[in-house]
């Protein structure tokens, strides 16, 4: 009796289907990781205002998409980008409005 085993081809298929998988998986927690983390900046920063009572800390949509690296392949993910509008007050030169983009890693 002779026995069939699978094909090189037969195999990429299953392994393919199963890396985009855990590609599509761990995009989804890495994006709710980040928006954990600007939920949880905009609430620590949720009752400080300007002058003119505007919120010091906003959303400003979302960063470019960048490339990052797994241990299996690359992938790509966005995160919202955060606005801050001079969280020290203003400089003493009475320069503008000092708005600041929060570090992307964010």
């Amino acid at each position: 009796m002779q026995e069939r085993t699978k094909t090189g081809e037969e195999n990429r298929e299953k392994t393919d289907a199963l890396t985009d998988l855990i590609r599509s998986g761990a995009q989804q927690l890495l994006a709710q990781a980040l928006k954990v983390e600007v939920d949880e900046l905009l609430a620590t920063y949720a009752d400080q205002r300007d002058e003119q009572g505007h919120a010091r800390v906003v959303l400003s949509g979302h960063h470019p998409a960048r490339g990052i690296q797994t241990g299996s392949e690359k992938g790509a993910t966005k995160s919202q980008a955060v606005v801050t509008r001079n969280l020290a007050g203003r400089d003493q030169s009475g320069g503008g409005a000092g708005i600041r983009r929060v570090p992307q890693h964010l």
